[in-house]
């Protein structure tokens, strides 16, 4: 599949084949400090979606055994479900090779396309109970602003979108009372994290009412899984 801008609108199109090779960088020569290079250009280079498929692999080979293998996968054909979904069947199909079985009877052919979701997703029942959700949504943000927490510098007026990052690992003893608490009460891991941060959040901006967003897979038919 490919898109294109038709009259300003995005529109897809579908080929019946597309072919698209997997680039082998060879660095088996003593180049290994150039891995990083190699690696960092097979996966910042720009697709042109009008004209490739939004995806490429390369095999990056280190050694007769050691081999990276690098897919890049713009986020117009995937999203963070289909990376894992794309590992797990992966490891599957390569598990089959090994030994000697055809890889393809390793994973289940998928029971819908994404083109069956999107005609799906535009039936007008489903248009209706979209502009249903959004107007819910609407209301129930419609005052939310951003809590005021305190920092250790004044906010910029114009802000550069970058920001700081600080790893949390949960292993050891208190990942083990974690799951205990969660087994006891019934409940997920996520949803105890989350009210141990809320909790951390009104500590620090007193704040009743407060808006936290969250990533979600957003697959609520189980065929999408």
């Amino acid at each position: 599949t490919t898109f294109e801008n038709q009259d300003g609108v995005g529109v897809q199109i579908v080929h019946k084949k597309l072919a698209k090779g997997l680039q082998v960088i060879d660095l088996s020569d003593g180049q290994r400090n150039d891995y990083s290079e190699a690696l960092y250009q097979v996966e910042t280079t720009p697709f042109d979606i009008a004209s490739e498929a939004g995806w490429r692999a390369s095999l990056i080979r280190l050694g007769e055994d050691n081999h990276v293998l690098s897919i890049v996968m713009h986020h117009i054909i995937s999203d963070g479900w289909s990376i894992d979904l794309l590992g797990r069947e992966l490891s599957q199909l390569y598990a089959a090779a090994l030994q000697g079985q055809d890889p393809l009877s390793a994973v289940s052919p998928l029971p819908i396309q994404y083109s069956d979701f999107s005609m799906w997703q535009k039936q007008e029942s489903q248009a209706d109970e979209h502009e249903k959700q959004l107007e819910y949504w609407k209301k129930q943000l419609a005052d939310s602003s951003p809590a005021k927490i305190p920092t250790d510098f004044p906010r910029p007026a114009l802000l550069s979108g970058e920001a700081g990052v600080v790893p949390v690992t949960i292993d050891g003893e208190l990942y083990q009372k974690l799951r205990q608490f969660c087994n006891k009460h019934n409940s997920t891991s996520f949803s105890v994290l989350l009210a141990a941060f809320r909790a951390a959040h009104y500590r620090l901006t007193g704040v009743d009412d407060a808006v936290i967003g969250t990533p979600i897979a957003n697959r609520n038919r189980r065929e999408l899984e």
